[in-house]
C-alpha cells in the first residue's frame, strides 16, 4: 500500500487473490502496465513490484545476482493453473481430428523437449535469433526457464502430460468468478474436452503415429 505494482495485459485473478489474502487494500495501490518483462524495473526502483512469471523473471535476478522479494501463490494458500491451449468450439465441433493431430504433435514436441533439452533450447534461441527476438529470449534465459518448467512438468502428479480435467481447474474457476470480472461464467464441463487429450494416450504411451 502506497507503492507501484507492474503487471502486464491485465491484474490475473490469481495476482487479485494473493493481494486480497495478503489484507492490501488495492485502491491504495498504484497499478502500472508495464510495456516489456525486463524484471530489473523492480531493483531500478521504477516501480516497487511487478507480477511476474515463476519460471522467467525471477530466474533471471536470481542469475545476475540482484536482491529481490518473491511472493508465491502458495505461500498464501492460493490455487490455480495455467497454461493451456485455446480452440473455436465450432472448431474443436467441426474438425476434431485436426484438434487432435495438433495436440498430439505438441505432445510429441513436450517429450522431445524433456529428452534432448539442450538440442531444443538451442532450436528456440535460433528461432528467436532469426526472427529479431533474439534480445528478448537469449538462449540463458531459455535454458533457465525451462529448467524450472520441466521440472514442473516432471514433478505434476494426476497422470499424462496434457491430460485435464474438470477438478484440476476448480481452484482457477473459484478465482476467475470472484477476481476476474465476468458478467457470465459458463460451466468448467462447457468450456474444456477433457477427453481430447486423454484418448491420445494408450496407458502412459503417447500413440504416435495417428491411426
Amino acid at each position: 500500500e502506497g507503492g507501484s505494482l507492474g503487471y502486464f495485459i491485465n491484474l490475473t485473478p490469481i495476482a487479485s487473490a494473493m493481494l486480497d489474502e495478503a489484507g492490501v487494500d488495492v485502491s491504495k495501490v498504484e497499478m502500472v502496465k508495464m510495456t516489456n518483462y525486463d524484471p530489473t524495473v523492480v531493483v531500478r526502483e521504477q516501480v516497487d513490484a511487478i507480477v511476474g512469471y515463476a519460471s522467467n523473471q525471477p530466474q533471471s535476478l536470481k542469475a545476475q545476482g540482484l536482491p529481490f522479494s518473491e511472493f508465491l501463490p502458495s505461500d498464501l494458500g492460493v490455487e490455480g493453473t495455467y497454461n493451456v491451449m485455446e480452440v473455436n468450439s465450432r472448431f474443436l465441433d467441426e474438425h476434431r481430428e485436426v484438434a487432435a493431430d495438433f495436440m498430439r504433435a505438441s505432445l510429441k514436441a513436450l517429450q522431445y523437449c524433456l529428452d534432448e533439452s539442450d538440442a531444443c533450447i538451442d532450436k528456440l534461441a535460433k528461432l528467436a535469433e532469426d526472427n529479431g527476438q533474439g534480445a528478448a529470449f537469449p538462449r540463458e534465459q531459455l535454458a533457465r526457464t525451462w529448467e524450472v518448467e520441466s521440472a514442473w512438468v516432471r514433478e505434476s502428479a494426476g497422470g499424462n502430460p496434457g491430460v485435464q480435467n474438470e477438478s484440476m481447474w476448480e481452484p482457477e474457476y473459484a478465482l476467475v468468478k470472484k477476481y476476474g470480472d465476468v458478467k457470465e461464467l459458463p460451466a468448467i464441463a462447457d468450456m474444456m474436452d477433457a477427453d481430447l487429450v486423454a484418448d491420445l494416450y494408450d496407458g502412459d504411451t503417447l500413440i504416435w503415429k495417428a491411426k
